[in-house]
C-alpha cells in the first residue's frame, strides 16, 4: 500500500501503535472498530503512519510494531473491554514477524449500533474520515437491529428418480436478510395448475415423502421451521413435481412467525420435454 499510495477511504484506516498501548491508542481502536461496524465494515491497518495537511491520509511510512501477536491479544482485550455490544467476527492478520504490521478486519454489524465506552459515544464511518453519529443515525441502527427478513427461495429444478418415478424436485431456502433471528416459523407451499390437470405431486421433509393428489385447484403443504438466523439461509424442503405433469404451474408460498410479520410470494415453472425450468414470478391463474 506504501508503493501503491493507497489512500484512506469508507474502507481503510491506517494507524501508528505505541507499546505499550497509550490512552490515544484506545481510543482510536475502540473508536475505529465502531465506526466500521457501524457502517458498511473496513480494516485497520496498524504500523502505517500518514502524512499531514492534504497528505494526512495518505501512507508515508512503515513503523513495525514489536512482537505482533502479543499486540494482537492485547488489542483483542481493548476491543471487548471498550466497545459496546460486543462485534461479532473481527479478524486479525499479522504481517511480518516478530515485529511487523497488524490489519484488523472489521464487518458491517448484525448487532449495531455499538458505542466507545471510552468516549460514551457512537461512530461511524464516512468516506475517509470516522465521524460521532448523530441521534437520528443511532435511531435508524437501533431500528434495524430488530428487524427480520424473511422469505422463501426455490433453486432450479433437478431430476431425480425413486423407484420407476421420475420427478423434478424443487429445493425450498428459507433466507433471513434482516438483522434479527426469526423464531417458530410457519412456511405454507401451495401448488397451483392449469385448469383439468389431475396428478400428484410431493413433499420431502427431514427424510421423510409427503405425496398429495392435485385434485384441480390446488395442493398444500405446511412445515413449522424452528428458527432462522440473520444473513443466513436454510433448506426447508424439496418439492417433487412429476415430469408428465402440467405444461406449466405456480407455487405460492407464505411465511409467518414470531418477530415474523406475514410475507408471500409466488414463482411460475414450466415442464418441457420432461425438463422442469422456472418461468417468471407471477402464478398461472387456477
Amino acid at each position: 500500500m506504501l508503493k501503491r499510495r493507497t489512500p484512506e477511504g469508507l474502507f481503510l484506516e491506517y494507524k501508528k501503535l505505541s507499546t505499550p498501548l497509550t490512552g490515544d491508542d484506545r481510543r482510536n481502536i475502540a473508536k475505529g472498530v465502531c465506526a466500521f461496524a457501524n457502517a458498511d465494515g473496513g480494516v485497520i491497518l496498524f504500523g502505517i503512519a500518514t502524512g499531514n495537511g492534504t497528505e494526512r491520509t495518505m501512507p508515508i511510512s512503515r513503523r513495525d510494531i514489536p512482537m505482533v501477536s502479543d499486540i494482537v491479544e492485547e488489542i483483542r482485550a481493548e476491543i471487548a473491554q471498550w466497545v459496546s455490544p460486543p462485534v461479532v467476527g473481527i479478524q486479525f492478520r499479522t504481517i511480518g514477524r516478530p515485529n511487523g504490521l497488524i490489519a484488523l478486519f472489521v464487518p458491517q454489524s448484525l448487532t449495531a449500533p455499538h458505542m466507545s465506552l471510552l468516549e460514551h459515544r457512537y461512530y461511524q464511518r464516512h468516506g475517509n474520515r470516522s465521524l460521532p453519529m448523530e441521534h437520528y443515525q443511532i435511531a435508524d441502527l437501533f431500528g434495524r437491529r430488530r428487524q427480520t427478513i424473511i422469505t422463501m427461495e426455490f433453486k432450479e429444478p433437478q431430476l431425480v428418480s425413486t423407484g420407476a418415478r421420475r420427478e423434478a424436485s424443487i429445493e425450498m431456502w428459507v433466507k433471513n436478510s434482516g438483522k434479527a433471528m426469526g423464531r417458530d416459523l410457519l412456511l405454507a407451499v401451495d401448488v397451483v395448475c392449469e385448469e383439468g390437470y389431475q396428478g400428484e405431486f410431493g413433499i420431502r421433509l427431514d427424510g421423510w415423502v409427503d405425496r398429495t393428489q392435485y385434485t384441480g385447484f390446488q395442493a398444500s403443504f405446511s412445515k413449522p421451521h424452528e428458527k432462522q438466523y440473520p444473513g443466513t439461509s436454510g433448506l426447508a424442503g424439496q418439492l417433487l413435481v412429476p415430469t408428465t405433469g402440467p405444461e406449466r404451474f405456480g407455487i405460492r408460498w407464505s411465511v409467518v412467525g414470531d418477530n415474523v410479520d406475514y410475507v408471500e410470494g409466488s414463482v411460475i415453472f414450466a415442464i418441457r420435454s420432461g425438463h422442469v425450468s422456472s418461468l417468471s414470478n407471477e402464478p398461472p391463474e387456477a
